[in-house]
């Protein structure tokens, strides 16, 4: 295939066929390796396909060197790039468009920009490993390269870019019991409609929601836990864990002799786990991390979870003056940092949590990455947290991640199918796990705390208060007169409750 390097689509040549590179002055710590790649074919218009970095083995290594830009060396005509040159692509969907021009052509583009990612091979991998420009620029903040580079792999052979996978946990057994501990399983399809890549465990305080997310957690990150992709060519990687909790009280999930795979979101100190974080750490924190989410195609989702955070009557980033494209586009690190600052300080101590993980998310998230959560619920207000679960689901469909939430909110339970939560009752020592009865994604507020909580939540709150009037003796329309504000639910109990009274008493 012929390649050509223009300034852009517009001053391709009218009859050319072929594909083009329009170079990007983007900088990535003095390495100025970006190109936009496109096709045009006889008779229609060019096609964008996506970002690719460019670099050769000869890129500088020190800043003593000259060859820091792609540019000095690149040919503006080229069939195949010339020996010392290779490419990566900068999002995975650069590969899933190439694909869509069919396999001859994913191919020949591939081979033709000795992309590192569809070759794989050993000798170059090892070639451009240690190299600076490739950590620095093609690499730039990816946080597992390894696992990155196996998976943009398999999807530039081919695969899909997200696919299906799952896994299992089994609770250990009772020391002497009889009873066969349940098995949950757990599976995500990155393309169902409800969404099923958040999945939810409820129940009562003490039944041992904590506990299973840390043994699970462990499990995942050891690879005792086989997490299993539904696809021809899977991975072979540990899949990553995230661990987010913003409890003060939470040694849940800080883990002490955490693997190279695990994360933690919090407000506990990852060097020192006694010392809670102050306000200046967290918005550090976000800081740092949007300099990561920022960067390639992590840039775009980030903007995606601010779109939907950003709802009717939110107030999410009223009192931000700034330019969010300005910040984005940053180049020196200060200056951002300050403007990340600036963004993140006025924002409620409710938008700063939703911000800062999902930003953290953002830059921690890989495919089959499992992230467990504890009650998000304590934090977030009903429709942020309804939005921040929504947020968390299309962005984890994207890069084909799960998460895996403990909660008391049915709030959460709306946003996520049956088929996806468990409920967990303990039996003194035995614990059993079943799917609710009823469909849960976009059912009501009410009926879900009917479903997850059954005759739990009829003893406590106004149940209970209603309940001891009505077995006083007392009429409808006796409560309900002393009672100077009820609302419809609390009134059609109180009517179910009166009658039911009488019936039997009749």
């Amino acid at each position: 295939m012929q390649f050509i390097v223009v300034e852009g689509a517009q001053d391709l040549p009218e009859d050319y066929r072929g594909a083009y590179l329009i170079p990007d002055n983007w900088n990535d710590y003095g390495y100025v390796t970006m190109y936009e790649l496109g096709i045009k074919r006889r008779g229609r218009r060019p096609k964008s396909i996506g970002g690719v970095r460019i670099g050769h083995l000869e890129m500088g290594s020190s800043r003593q060197d000259e060859f820091f830009r792609t540019e000095q060396r690149l040919p503006r005509r080229f069939e195949t790039l010339p020996e010392g040159f290779f490419s990566l692509g900068v999002q995975d969907t650069y590969y899933e468009s190439l694909s869509e021009l069919g396999a001859r052509a994913r191919v020949d583009v591939l081979a033709a920009l000795r992309d590192v990612a569809y070759d794989y091979s050993m000798d170059v991998v090892e070639r451009v490993w240690d190299l600076r420009v490739f950590k620095k620029s093609l690499m730039r903040d990816v946080r597992h390269p390894r696992t990155e580079l196996e998976r943009l792999h398999l999807i530039a052979r081919g695969r899909d870019r997200v696919v299906d996978f799952q896994w299992d946990y089994v609770p250990p057994k009772s020391h002497g019991s009889a009873y066969e501990p349940p098995t949950l399983g757990f599976r995500a399809s990155p393309a169902s409609l409800p969404p099923s890549n958040v999945h939810a465990l409820i129940g009562r305080n003490g039944v041992g929601k904590t506990s299973m997310m840390r043994a699970m957690a462990s499990g995942v990150a050891s690879g005792s836990i086989e997490v299993t992709q539904l696809a021809e060519r899977t991975a072979t990687s540990t899949p990553n864990v995230v661990l987010v909790s913003f409890s003060a009280f939470d040694e849940l999930l800080h883990h002490p002799d955490a693997p190279a795979g695990f994360a933690y979101i919090g407000l506990r100190d990852g060097e020192e786990p006694e010392r809670l974080k102050t306000s200046e750490d967290l918005s550090a924190e976000f800081a740092d991390s949007l300099a990561t989410a920022r960067i390639g195609s992590r840039r775009s989702r980030w903007e995606q979870i601010l779109s939907t955070l950003s709802y009717p009557e939110s107030g999410f980033l009223d009192d931000y003056a700034g330019d969010l494209e300005d910040l984005l586009s940053e180049g020196s690190d200060r200056r951002f940092k300050a403007a990340a600052g600036r963004l993140f300080a006025p924002l409620s101590s409710g938008h700063k949590i939703a911000l800062l993980t999902l930003t953290r998310l953002v830059q921690e998230v890989t495919e089959r990455t499992v992230v467990f959560m504890d009650e998000p619920e304590a934090h977030l207000q009903p429709p942020l947290l309804s939005a921040f679960i929504r947020a968390l689901s299309d962005f984890l469909s994207d890069v084909n991640g799960m998460a895996v939430v403990a909660t008391h909110s049915p709030v959460v339970l709306q946003e996520v199918p049956k088929a996806c939560v468990y409920k967990l009752r303990r039996y003194g020592d035995v614990v059993t796990a079943e799917r609710p009865l009823m469909e849960t994604y976009g059912e009501n507020v009410s009926a879900l705390t009917h479903e997850a909580f059954g005759l739990e939540s009829t003893a406590t709150g106004f149940y209970a208060a209603l309940a001891k009037e009505v077995a006083e003796g007392r009429s409808y329309r006796e409560i309900l007169a002393d009672f100077e504000s009820l609302g419809s639910e609390a009134r059609g109990l109180l009517r179910v409750l009166t009658l039911s009274r009488d019936g039997n008493a009749s």
